[in-house]
């Protein structure tokens, strides 16, 4: 293959940069200044912002508010990186699945998981599994994440133990 001419040909290094970089910098800054004039000072920074992560842990201890068949609605709190009041709804049929609400200071992740049971000493049974986070409200409204857990439900009362990790970008 023959090389151009151009890219074989040792460059004038301090008049040739200078050159070029004259010429291009007058464009890069009139599309700056069209950019900048044309779109609100909030979209730029929203397409500017970076996503913020957090990774970390949670537990969280829920308790029965109601029950119809094997669908459970459970409530209570989180605590650990991200605290927080936890609403859930599962189905704890021969493969646990649930969505569930987490209320923070800075708004609510929405999301949705489930977990295989694992053979327990009655009334323990042990479960674990993954999660989605899927949007949410206020701060999370673009948040997005996977996390995995693991826990423990007690049959006599339907309560929960739950430990979360996972990784959160909003």
């Amino acid at each position: 293959m023959r090389v151009p001419a151009w890219m074989s040909r040792p460059r004038d290094s301090a008049r040739a940069g200078w050159s070029r970089g004259h010429r291009v910098g007058p464009i890069v800054l009139t599309a700056c200044a069209v950019i900048l004039n044309s779109a609100p000072a909030d979209a730029i920074l929203a397409r500017a912002s970076v996503a913020r992560l957090l990774s970390g842990n949670d537990n969280a201890t829920l308790r029965l508010v109601h029950a119809d068949g094997s669908m459970l609605y459970e409530e209570g709190r989180a605590s650990g990186s991200l605290p927080g009041a936890v609403h859930a709804w599962l189905d704890i049929g021969a493969t646990f699945t649930g969505r569930f609400v987490f209320y923070t200071r800075s708004g609510e992740l929405i999301g949705h998981g489930s977990a295989t049971p694992h053979q327990g000493h009655f009334p323990y049974e042990s479960f674990s599994g993954s999660a989605e986070i899927t949007g949410g409200t206020s701060r999370y409204t673009h948040a997005h994440g996977r996390l995995g857990f693991y826990g423990v439900l007690d049959r006599n009362g339907d309560a929960v133990q739950l430990q979360t990790r996972g990784t959160l970008a909003y």
